[in-house]
Order: structure tokens, then sequence, then C-alpha cells
């Protein structure tokens, strides 16, 4: 089976995860968070306890591809350079 939020179960796993890692709340705050018993109970299958495990979890997802670009040299004058964008192939 090919997941793409792995090592999270899915994409509301994801989500949360991700709103979590964004939203500016310090590390205790998360984990007090973390450990009310509601979102302990609807987050149960998450395999983290705390901040530093969910990061861990979210280090290990494969970053995006690595973006370049190149002036491009033009036989005919323009306003701006032409820059030609790129990104190479995540492997």
């Amino acid at each position: 089976m090919n997941n793409p939020y792995y090592p999270f179960s899915g994409q509301k796993d994801w989500e949360v995860t991700s709103w979590l890692l964004h939203s500016g709340l310090s590390m205790e705050e998360i984990d007090s968070f973390l450990l009310l018993e509601m979102v302990s109970i609807a987050l149960s299958h998450l395999p983290h306890d705390s901040l530093t495990e969910l990061q861990g979890q979210a280090e290990q997802l494969p970053s995006g591809p690595q973006w370049m670009s190149k002036v491009i040299e033009t036989s005919h004058p323009t306003k701006s350079p032409v820059i030609l964008y790129n990104a190479s192939p995540a492997f």
C-alpha cells in the first residue's frame, strides 16, 4: 500500500500534525493539548504523546524538490531578465 502521508496513517493525521507544528504554540502548550483526554482518545492511533515525538515523525517525511534558476541570454532586449526556473526530481 502506498501512503503519501507516511509516517502518518493518513491525511487527517498529517493535517493535525502540520497545524500543530505551524500553530505558533509553545512546546508546553502542544504537549498539554496532546494530553487532553478528548484529544488523546481521538488521536489514540497516533504514536506520539509529545511535540518532540511529533516533530520526529514529521522529519521522516521526504523533502520536496530543489528549485533552481538560470538567467537566459536573449537576442532581443527585455525590460527584465528572462529567468528559467526548474525543479530537480525528488529521489
